[in-house]
């Protein structure tokens, strides 16, 4: 946890300068993953499925090693509008994108401009250790997407659900209960915005995933859901005090360029 830490720079000083919705507290828990995975040697790809601007797309860019490969996944400017987000997609161009990625990440990423269920054939099952899924958030594409990203990543990978628990896109948190009801998916941490699961392959890391958890930077309450710990994490305090004062530099931002 240093500021020589590309990853922690990004997430605490310009994350907010991208647009998009991963919150600070989400962005520590992507860093969190990925200091677990390295302590257990779990290695492989990172997909970010559903880029928008790119703000998640940056930070697993900047987690992953030399030879991890990340796969940015969206329509882009193909994007049909969808209930819940009908503004959003007239909006998008791959090349904002692409730009956005080179003024943070020194490297290259590969961009899938398909259907993300197209996934399944063009990224090779269990070779990826984080797979990120934030794209059409109706029921049916979200349990198509999460059945995918089950099965890309290697034991010991998280899989991420975005916007689980919003009320105005209740199929992301019915597609994700029922595949872990299913026993496809287990989950390990809830933030207000994402859950994190692992394959059954890789059960055995859920138990550390949640321990790294529970340190100083979150608040966490441990719930007892069909017989498996699932612990629900928030901003600590320094989390809390970190994202007022992104917020505060965000206004100061908005307020230079109106000038």
């Amino acid at each position: 946890m240093s500021v020589r830490d590309p990853a922690w720079r990004y997430s605490r000083l310009t994350m907010s300068s991208v647009d998009g919705w991963l919150e600070l507290v989400d962005a520590e828990l992507f860093r969190t993953v990925d200091h677990v995975q390295r302590q257990r040697g779990v290695r492989g790809d990172l997909v970010d499925v559903g880029v928008y601007r790119g703000r998640s797309a940056v930070l697993l860019g900047l987690l992953a090693d030399r030879d991890e490969q990340v796969i940015a996944c969206d329509l882009f400017e193909d994007a049909v509008p969808y209930p819940g987000r009908p503004a959003l997609f007239g909006e998008l161009r791959r090349e904002q994108f692409e730009r956005v990625w080179s003024q943070h990440v020194g490297r290259p990423v590969r961009v899938i401009q398909r259907l993300s269920t197209e996934l399944a054939s063009l990224v090779p099952a269990g070779s990826c250790r984080v797979v990120h899924v934030d794209a059409n958030h109706g029921y049916s594409y979200v349990l198509d997407d999460l059945r995918i990203a089950s099965t890309l990543v290697v034991p010991g990978g998280v899989v991420i659900a975005d916007d689980w628990r919003r009320a105005d896109s209740p199929g992301v948190g019915a597609a994700f209960w029922r595949l872990v009801h299913e026993g496809t998916l287990i989950p390990a941490l809830l933030s207000e915005s994402k859950a994190y699961a692992v394959s059954v392959g890789g059960s055995d890391g859920v138990s550390a995933l949640q321990d790294a958890a529970r340190g100083g930077l979150f608040r966490t309450e441990d719930h007892m859901i069909a017989g498996r710990t699932v612990v629900r994490v928030s901003a600590g305090a320094a989390l809390r005090r970190w994202a007022r004062l992104r917020v505060i530099g965000a206004a100061r931002r908005r307020l230079r360029r109106h000038r």
